[in-house]
């Protein structure tokens, strides 16, 4: 039996509450149109899925006339909220030119920003592009990323309620490091 750390368990059990609304919009038991009109609710509610569900769906035209712009906008409220996707959905607008110019600098920002959300693919798809730049671009893309990250990802308060080791720990807000297993931590 594989030993699973308490710190593994505790970050399953954050992520589990936190995307407990996954795809809550769409049921595959009903119509597209029908899932459009669950996501906009969703949305309209503030939840990062719904306005991710609703991108997908312009996107594709599925439910809803095609509208690149559409999806666009709603796929940029999902990755303000924090979605893990949306910025890569983002990014392949900007790489295939739908909707907007073909821009790697946008590319290179909105696959950052799935990095640090936790798309798997968000740091290694954003090295590729990379390649494709030149140096200049690469530079202003990092500046688009610092301010995009200075508007929107303000630091989650975290409380330290029992401390289980002596050491200092650095705990980064950005990018989850496996040092939950040092502390019990709660978010509010």
């Amino acid at each position: 039996m594989k030993d699973v750390s308490v710190g593994k368990i505790i970050a399953l059990a954050l992520f589990m509450m936190v995307s407990g609304n996954t795809w809550a919009c769409v049921d595959k038991a009903v119509d597209d149109m029908a899932n459009v009109e669950n996501c906009k609710k969703q949305a309209l509610a503030g939840d990062a899925e719904g306005y991710l569900q609703l991108g997908k769906f312009f996107s594709q035209g599925r439910g809803v006339a095609q509208d690149y712009s559409r999806a666009l906008a709603n796929f940029q409220s999902a990755a303000e909220k924090g979605s893990p996707e949306a910025p890569y959905f983002l990014s392949n607008l900007y790489l295939f030119a739908k909707g907007v110019k073909k821009d790697y600098r946008q590319v290179y920002l909105w696959r950052h920003i799935a990095g640090i959300n936790g798309y798997p693919f968000g740091d290694m798809s954003r090295d590729q592009i990379a390649k494709k730049m030149k140096a200049a671009e690469i530079a202003q893309a990092k500046v688009l990323v610092k301010k995009w990250l200075a508007e929107y990802r303000k630091p989650q308060p975290v409380k330290i309620i029992k401390k289980v080791m002596k050491a200092p720990v650095v705990i980064k807000v950005d990018k989850v490091e496996s040092l939950w297993e040092k502390y019990e931590v709660v978010f509010f």
